[in-house]
């Protein structure tokens, strides 16, 4: 008797039952035909593509270690030596590693989700072509990647092909995925890519966030999501009225997961780990890491694989930035400021001076008004986003932003990580990250986030900093993030940092 399967075009589309070897069959001849011709287009039909999963040699994995020959990919270029020459390194990896996917054909998605990517972006970045294989294969995974290099959509895909071939359908308030970010912001932008791939493949989402009516949130819930995107406090609210199920959940992300797995966050994400099942597959991304958040991750992770693009174990800037340091006085800033600006101005029209978007941050959300009173009198574009302003104006805000209505924003540390604008092209850091916690180790890692609003997308990028006496603490750490990214060091940065050293000794 011949086996057979139920199928659906959807999560929740009408199944109909084939003859399942006919249709692995089918859709072997598809994929091989796809790559084919992907590869025919490329120039590159001579080389084999590398199946999943059979890659040795390469970088510091412990299962890219032994003998045997590498395998050639789409590109005419191993996955091994491609890694080395991307500055990959995996760890944590049992057995073979999945090759690297160089065109959207060879990442094994859905039809209908490689057609939005292929008229959206010419190719995958480095940390999708790594990520995407690892992510379809079930592993868990950490991944770190520099700001601004695609991790949205490289943990969001895999997590949709997984529901796309789910044979079970998505039911009232019971949830197949759910991806926790830090801010209402960041929720809100990774929505709205789940919404852009989600409408093509029948995969429903919805967002959850606090500062906002808490009812039409749980109503969209009730209507079924096949995925949540969420921030932790409103989540945990949620789940406690019963309106929300996540025990048949099967993939679980967190985005700038070393700030969620911190102090601030850990409570209550150990919270809602509580509420899934142990079998999901757990992926964190981000773009640092540090040891400090590794014990809580071990904690709800299961073997992980490790991926990191750049210097394993080190803070790094995106090398796409610019970074201009600028030693100063706390009563200089204003003057400072000014300078910039006016460089910036292209011209002026009715008033209204014209200039690339940039970020102003600041490190009180005191300091924010005074500010933006003073530009808009010199008639700049310009308005504030800090945690105490309601929800709905921040929204309207970060909208205006994007969309070119305000062409500056000065905001706190809210708009450090995951505000995603692609052409912002200056960030100016008023205050050195930190501010009111002078030498905190956290201050230079919040800096490489704020200089990552900039360069989006392999697009360049300027990020201008006001150092000054208070901020000595800090100069050490920030020499050495400005030497690993080929950056000028100010000598009176230097010469701070060497006299910080001598007084510690």
């Amino acid at each position: 008797m011949k086996k057979r399967k139920q199928v659906s075009d959807g999560p929740d589309g009408p199944t109909r039952t084939v003859d399942a070897a006919a249709l692995a069959k089918a859709n072997k001849k598809a994929r091989k035909e796809q790559r084919r011709k992907e590869r025919k287009e490329n120039g590159q039909e001579q080389h084999p593509v590398a199946p999943q999963g059979k890659a040795i040699g390469g970088s510091q994995g412990r299962g890219e270690s032994g003998g045997g020959a590498a395998v050639v990919t789409g590109r005419g270029i191993s996955g091994s030596a491609w890694r080395k020459q991307e500055g990959v390194t995996l760890t944590g990896c049992e057995g073979d590693i999945p090759e690297p996917c160089f065109t959207f054909a060879q990442a094994s998605f859905d039809t209908r989700i490689i057609e939005i990517l292929s008229t959206s972006f010419a190719k995958p970045t480095a940390i999708q072509a790594q990520a995407w294989p690892i992510a379809l294969s079930g592993c868990d995974m950490i991944a770190v990647s520099k700001t601004g290099s695609g991790k949205t959509i490289a943990f969001l895909l895999p997590a949709f092909q997984k529901l796309l071939l789910s044979t079970s359908s998505v039911t009232a308030i019971s949830t197949k995925g759910l991806v926790l970010a830090p801010t209402r912001e960041l929720a809100c932008q990774i929505q709205d890519q789940a919404t852009k791939f989600g409408e093509a493949c029948a995969i429903r989402s919805v967002c959850l966030f606090g500062g906002a009516p808490k009812e039409p949130q749980i109503e969209a819930i009730e209507r079924g999501a096949h995925i949540v995107v969420s921030t932790p406090g409103r989540l945990v609210d949620i789940l406690g009225t019963g309106k929300c199920a996540l025990d048949k959940l099967q993939v679980l992300v967190l985005d700038e997961a070393d700030r969620m797995l911190d102090m601030g966050f850990g409570k209550q994400i150990q919270d809602v780990v509580k509420h899934v099942p142990t079998s999901r597959q757990t992926l964190l991304f981000s773009a640092t890491w540090s040891q400090g958040v590794g014990s809580m991750a071990s904690k709800i992770l299961r073997n992980p694989i490790e991926l990191r693009m750049g210097e394993n174990d080190a803070l790094e800037a995106n090398a796409d930035i610019k970074q201009v340091v600028m030693m100063t006085k706390e009563l200089k800033k204003p003057s400072r400021l000014k300078e910039i600006l006016d460089q910036l101005v292209l011209d002026s029209e009715g008033g209204i001076r014209r200039h690339d978007k940039a970020i102003i941050f600041v490190s009180r959300k005191d300091q924010c008004a005074p500010i933006v009173k003073q530009l808009r009198a010199n008639g700049f574009l310009v308005d504030c986003m800090h945690g105490a302003r309601p929800q709905h104006e921040r929204t309207a805000i970060f909208q205006d932003f994007r969309d070119g209505k305000l062409r500056l924003l000065v905001a706190t540390d809210v708009a450090a990580r995951g505000l995603d604008v692609d052409d912002v092209r200056v960030v100016i850091n008023y205050d050195m990250a930190g501010g009111n916690k002078p030498g905190h180790p956290d201050n230079v890692e919040s800096y490489v986030h704020r200089i990552g609003r900039t360069a989006r997308g392999g697009q360049g990028g300027v990020a201008y900093t006001f150092f000054i006496n208070a901020d000595r603490n800090n100069a050490a750490d920030l020499i050495s993030l400005l030497t690993k990214a080929g950056q000028e060091v100010p000598n009176a940065l230097q010469l701070m940092s060497d006299q910080r050293a001598l007084e510690k000794s």
